[in-house]
């Protein structure tokens, strides 16, 4: 294996954003791309909108304190070591305003193997560019990249944050931990299975703080130009959730969507969204995900 080289950038570079965006569009794409923020989900916007009811004939909803216990028992069953699951994503982070019009999108599919086995393949677009990449992660530290289109081409072999282990359980866990409140707020039968769909409201503030490998607040602070207490100011006038979808028969969570919304006094603002569906829960990985080779 050849010494580490950068990964494969997507495409053309987008075009030319207002300058406060451009100078902070890396960490940006970042944090559009980290899976919790890695991962077109299954979940329709109807199913999952913040301003859903109940469903007609639908059960009456758990207390908040049975829509936790719910949760932390699904994460449990989904952090075991070699745990696998297929996995289809989704995720857009919008700009908008006054001084500001630019979005930026990835989707795509794969597998993971609890607690660090992730291969997938991505499709990244800003504006009117972007690329595919084919990704795997073994380790946890080693980010695998190469064109998806091209799969004659080198992999290429990079550290990156996007390649930290993938625990579904922790991440359930951290969102309840910033939970002001968690509550079912749909339930359906689909396939055959009854499904519960629970909505955890968070700190929006506490939000942005809450990821050791990315600094959220200060992304934003730089995206828009704000001094640390402005930032502060109007992350806290945020808005934070993440829905689960639970089915009631094998306690899985089988979908997830996440929003994250900011708007500011001067009419800016953004809009962060990420949904991923997990299914081929506990079966095996064809072909097995493995180290890529490198020249």
């Amino acid at each position: 294996m050849s010494g580490r080289a950068p990964t494969k950038s997507l495409g053309a570079a987008p075009r030319a954003l207002p300058r406060p965006v451009a100078r902070a569009l890396p960490l940006a794409l970042v944090a559009l791309l980290l899976l919790t923020v890695l991962l077109a989900a299954a979940c329709d916007d109807d199913a999952t909108s913040p301003d859903d009811t109940a469903s007609p004939g639908g059960t009456a909803s758990p207390s908040a304190v049975d829509a936790g216990k719910i949760l932390q028992d699904a994460a449990a069953k989904m952090s075991t070591d070699g745990f696998t699951a297929h996995i289809a994503f989704g995720t857009q982070l919008v700009f908008d305003g006054p001084d500001l019009n630019s979005t930026f999108t990835a989707t795509g599919s794969g597998d993971l193997e609890m607690p660090t086995k992730i291969r997938y393949v991505i499709d990244v677009t800003a504006d009117d560019s972007g690329g595919a990449l084919e990704v795997v992660t073994i380790d946890g530290v080693d980010y695998y990249t190469r064109d998806a289109n091209d799969t004659e081409q080198p992999w290429s072999v990079s550290d990156s944050p996007m390649a930290v282990p993938f625990d579904l359980g922790k991440e359930i866990v951290r969102y309840l931990s910033m939970a002001t409140q968690t509550e079912v707020v749909k339930t359906s039968v689909e396939g055959g299975q009854g499904m519960m769909l629970i909505r955890v409201t968070m700190d929006p503030l506490q939000y942005a703080r809450g990821r050791e490998e990315l600094d959220m607040e200060a992304a934003f602070a730089q995206t828009f130009g704000l001094s640390v207490a402005e930032s502060e100011k109007a992350l806290a006038k945020g808005l934070a959730i993440a829905e689960f979808k639970v089915g009631e028969d094998d306690g899985y969570v089988h979908d997830l969507t996440e929003r994250w919304l900011v708007r500011l006094e001067g009419g800016n603002g953004f809009l962060q969204e990420v949904a991923l569906a997990f299914s081929r829960f506990g079966k095996p990985i064809e072909p097995p995900i493995v180290e890529p080779q490198t020249d």
